[in-house]
């Protein structure tokens, strides 16, 4: 349903944008940092703490969700990437500090970019399966809804036919009882079908249908009690109905 399109797919897009951008502000720090003042390092290794945590905090909801097979695959190619690009940052942030350039430049260059290509490589992986999955549950989920409208629109039909059908009986021998429960149906079940269709075209599955009209419960076997049953009958049908669709 559209709940569990957003909770399960849509927020786990949005954490791994959040981590995704976070990689790219400690790579952009590390890249920086030597050529950096001294403020400015203190600034970049302030900062970096803070993208960490933003990754850490969002890896860690993002893992809690529902996940996929390919899921765990490329989440575990993060996880052995990403500690390896942090230690090798560090590595990176401390040669710059001693004044050791060279050594700083190759690690940047070299094994740090590696584990930071392999990391937001699977961060990158991560998401397009978000795309696949939360596309593939959306057409399941407007398969669903196309099924729902064509089965109140069979509902509203079978309403209707009923009702002329009945109308033609009671118009010989109307009673109270049966007046007061078609006037039930037209107020409460067809208006609540109507906000059923209305939600289901604006493809929200979330809008209840709830029974509110009640059978007749005493009537005789004259032709007046037969009036009543078939009143009843309708509304039985009516009723089964409605809690198909509520299903």
């Amino acid at each position: 349903n559209l709940r569990s399109l957003y909770v399960d797919r849509l927020q786990p897009v949005i954490q791994l944008r959040e981590a995704r951008t976070a990689m790219d502000e400690l790579r952009i720090g590390a890249l920086t940092y030597g050529i950096a003042d001294q403020e400015q390092r203190q600034r970049i290794r302030v900062d970096g703490t803070k993208w960490i945590k933003q990754i850490e905090d969002n890896m860690a909801a993002y893992k809690a969700t529902y996940l996929v097979q390919k899921e765990k695959d490329q989440l575990a190619v993060w996880e052995q990437n990403y500690p390896a690009y942090l230690k090798v940052r560090q590595q990176v942030l401390d040669l710059s500090d001693q004044g050791n350039n060279t050594q700083a430049d190759f690690l940047r260059h070299g094994e740090a970019q590696r584990a930071f290509e392999l990391a937001t490589g699977a961060l990158d992986a991560l998401s397009r399966i978000q795309d696949t999955v939360a596309g593939q549950m959306y057409h399941a989920d407007s398969a669903t809804a196309a099924f729902s409208e064509k089965l109140l629109v069979s509902v509203m039909a079978a309403a209707v036919a009923a009702g002329f059908g009945l109308a033609f009986v009671i118009a010989r021998s109307v009673v109270k009882a049966v007046q007061v429960l078609m006037a039930s149906i037209a107020e409460h079940e067809t208006t609540a079908v109507e906000r059923g269709l209305a939600a289901v075209a604006r493809n929200d599955l979330t809008v209840e249908v709830r029974p509110v009209t009640q059978a007749i419960a005493r009537y005789g076997s004259d032709e007046v009690g037969q009036t009543a049953a078939v009143a009843n009958a309708m509304l039985a049908k009516l009723l089964a109905a409605l809690d198909s669709y509520e299903l």
